[in-house]
């Protein structure tokens, strides 16, 4: 069983790849698969080896998965793109509102799409999830989660900038079911009907509004942001020039709820249960089931976004091995929940979200433990930190290469000296929002607490993204680079067949040759750097046609036209957004 767990799961995500990238028969594929469980019915009978049958057939398999997951449905509402028409829906998440100018807010609604016709035209069925944009006066009272609503409008597509390696906000839309967008004015929305039941997020969202009212009142905005970024995710009222300084120092996703959100949760459940337990003897399972159950109100509570969801679901299953005793195969739980995440939504497998969280799992499980015994050079404490920090980055290095182009060296000193404060200020912050529901005075002075907490945050920060080299440029090295760098890793590590030497061993039964291998590479990349390169021409979408990029044999760049925004109703920036990725 443990040898099948990592032969099925990557079978099907490379299944799932080689569809997306290339046209398959359904029939020839259904045909295939039922071919190979025949062989393996049979092979099995025969009491002979099958699990490279067994791959072959989820490989098959998550072709097919994938090619029934792409298809778009013949009532799906992008069909009408280009045409104004009037939608009936329901509301299905709560509205996101931006404050705006001249007394007005800009509402986003997710609507799902139920029926609807063009102008003049016969009623149809429609689906998929309809965004739906509207300026609406900040002192009427806005339309809920669950109403049914009658929108008018343009439909149109959405809009992506289609530069290589960019992050394709269209296909992130597309995964979520989200294919076309609306506009409209304030008296083309109107109320069908207003469903009064119970609605859990809604009430939620109520709860969450009231916490962050709470922090405003007794911290700076910008702190207030931040304190209600770390708690429940998003970077609304955090300033850009704070988000840029966590960027570059490596802890931006500290401001998502992620797997560490998700960790920190059941670090602190669990050491309170062992407090407990060793004054009051209860149960070895109660502890986990207690972790469990906090973890999964506290996603819920965070309005259960895909990464939520997917934190939540790693998080779960961890709890689970430890619940059956088998907390040591944290690498097959790990493949598990990636294999039943796609399975469920394979096109998951190109979410910078779920490469980004399964990669850096990955590198914590695999290579944590081999870390902190090559650091034993460190104090055992200080090695632990930075073993955690070097393993996950070390699991994502080809994926922020590819998306970012950077990487950042200060990381390793933010995890060390900044992170531990955050996750205190996580803690006291969780505690304050649950102790001012019985006294607002005592929740008032946690949050003060937690702001001057977060005051030295971005103190430290901002010094550390403005240390010369904090932020290092690294190049994208592609499908095939990364399959090497991986194998590479993973024998530097240690996991490589028996009879294979391992890297201490090569270089002390080779030791010349393998100075001379070093000296070699090194010449290679100085030549590479130095030497004269053709003249490369780069032409990046921006919105209004293309701009230019020169490259010189000499790494000098022109650049030529650099697009833009017509007006001033928007803060987004082509030059930082699209130019300079």
């Amino acid at each position: 069983m443990t040898n099948v767990i990592p032969i099925i799961t990557a079978s099907f995500a490379a299944g799932a790849w080689c569809a997306s990238g290339y046209s398959w028969l359904l029939p020839l594929l259904y045909s295939s698969s039922i071919a190979l469980i025949i062989l393996i019915i049979w092979q099995v009978y025969g009491q002979k080896p099958v699990l490279w049958l067994v791959g072959i057939l989820f490989f098959v398999i998550g072709m097919i998965r994938f090619l029934h997951d792409d298809v778009v449905s013949p009532t799906d509402i992008s069909r009408y793109q280009g045409q104004t028409m009037v939608v009936y829906g329901t509301i299905v998440e709560i509205p996101q509102v931006t404050p705006s100018e001249e007394g007005k807010s800009k509402v986003r609604y997710l609507i799902e799409s139920k029926q609807g016709h063009v102008i003049a035209g016969e009623k149809v069925t429609l689906t998929g999830i309809l965004p739906v944009s509207v300026r609406q006066d900040s002192t009427k009272a806005r339309l809920h989660a669950n109403d049914e609503i009658c929108v008018t409008g343009p439909v149109v597509l959405l809009h992506g900038y289609n530069n290589p390696a960019q992050y394709d906000s269209v296909a992130a839309a597309q995964r979520q079911g989200i294919r076309v967008r609306m506009s409209c004015k304030e008296n083309d929305i109107h109320i069908v009907a207003t469903h009064n039941k119970f609605s859990w997020q809604q009430t939620l969202a109520m709860w969450r509004d009231k916490i962050i009212k709470q922090m405003q009142q007794v911290m700076p905005e910008s702190h207030a942001g931040i304190l209600a970024g770390m708690l429940f995710g998003g970077y609304g009222g955090i300033p850009q020039n704070i988000v840029a300084d966590f960027a570059t120092t490596g802890i931006v996703h500290i401001l998502s709820v992620s797997g560490s959100h998700i960790a920190l949760v059941v670090g602190v459940v669990t050491t309170l249960g062992t407090l407990v337990t060793k004054r009051f003897p209860l149960p070895p399972k109660v502890v986990p089931l207690v972790a469990a159950t906090m973890v999964t109100f506290y996603a819920v509570f965070c309005g259960l976004t895909p990464p939520v969801l997917r934190s939540l679901v790693m998080g779960l299953i961890a709890l689970g091995a430890v619940l059956i005793g088998r907390e040591k195969d944290a690498s097959n739980a790990l493949l598990l929940s990636a294999l039943g995440m796609l399975i469920q939504q394979p096109a998951l497998l190109y979410d910078l979200s779920f490469q980004l969280s399964f990669a850096s799992t990955a590198g914590l499980v695999f290579l944590n433990t081999k870390t902190v015994a090559m650091l034993t050079w460190l104090p055992t404490w200080l090695a632990q930190l930075m073993a955690v920090t070097i393993a996950a980055q070390l699991g994502v290095l080809p994926f922020i290469a590819w998306y970012f182009n950077s990487f950042s060296l200060s990381s390793l000193v933010a995890n060390v000296v900044i992170v531990p404060v955050i996750e205190w200020v996580v803690i006291l912050g969780l505690f304050g929002a649950m102790l001012g529901i019985a006294s607002s005075m005592a929740g008032n002075i946690v949050m003060v607490i937690c702001s001057l907490l977060i005051g030295m945050v971005i103190q430290c920060t901002e010094w550390l993204a403005a240390v010369p080299g904090a932020k290092l440029y690294i190049p994208a090295i592609g499908m095939v680079g990364s399959v090497v760098y991986y194998v590479l890793l993973a024998w530097v590590y240690g996991y490589k067949p028996k009879n294979v030497l391992s890297l201490t061993e090569l270089v002390k039964r080779w030791p010349r040759y393998s100075q001379v291998l070093l000296l070699v590479i090194i010449s290679c990349i100085i030549l590479y750097h130095v030497y004269p390169c053709p003249v490369r021409v780069h032409f990046i979408d921006v919105g209004q046609g293309d701009a230019t990029l020169i490259i010189t044999p000499h790494g000098r760049g022109i650049l030529v036209d650099t697009g833009g925004i017509v007006g001033n109703t928007t803060d987004f920036d082509i030059g930082e957004r699209v130019v300079v990725p």
